[in-house]
Order: C-alpha cells, then sequence, then structure tokens
C-alpha cells in the first residue's frame, strides 16, 4: 500500500511516464491515462538503443531517479497440458 502511494504521489509531481517500442500503441494507452502531466517515449528497452533513447529523454527532463526498472519480457501461451519448460525459459 506504501509503495502505491508513493507511486501515486511521485505521478502527481513528475507525471507518469510510459515507453514502448510503438509510437501507435503510446498513443493508444495515453488516451486511456489522459493525464496532462503524462510523458511518453518511444523506446525498445530490449536493446541498449533503445535504453540509450530512454536513458536521454529522462536526463533532458531534469528529473532525478533513483532506481529505474527495465521490465522487458515474452510470453509462449499455451493450454497448461501444453506447456512446456522450454516455453518458461524462452
Amino acid at each position: 500500500m506504501l509503495t502505491r502511494v508513493c507511486v501515486d504521489i511521485w505521478a502527481i509531481w513528475c507525471g507518469p511516464w510510459i515507453t514502448g517500442r510503438s509510437a501507435e500503441n503510446l498513443q493508444k494507452a495515453a488516451s486511456k491515462i489522459e493525464s496532462p502531466k503524462l510523458n511518453t517515449i518511444v523506446s525498445d528497452v530490449s536493446n541498449l538503443n533503445g535504453i540509450a533513447v530512454l536513458e536521454k529523454a529522462i536526463a533532458e527532463s531534469k528529473i532525478k531517479i533513483d532506481v529505474l526498472f527495465l521490465n522487458v519480457g515474452t510470453a509462449v501461451f499455451n493450454s497448461i497440458e501444453q506447456v512446456t519448460e522450454t516455453d518458461f525459459d524462452a
């Protein structure tokens, strides 16, 4: 609960930030979030060039970030009967 409150306060002060590989998908997300302080950045954080784009945007914003968690993941979707151990390592 405290974490959520801290995140909410941070978002009010700095504005929320979202990233994604697709400008079109970011625009769709932004229209649902409806925040005038929303920052969107086209950045593919699954590679170093995309991380550099994100790093530059944050540096130019002059905000201070103590921790940045880049969550990049893939998923294999199968029924429980068909999923394998290899699917978890993909």
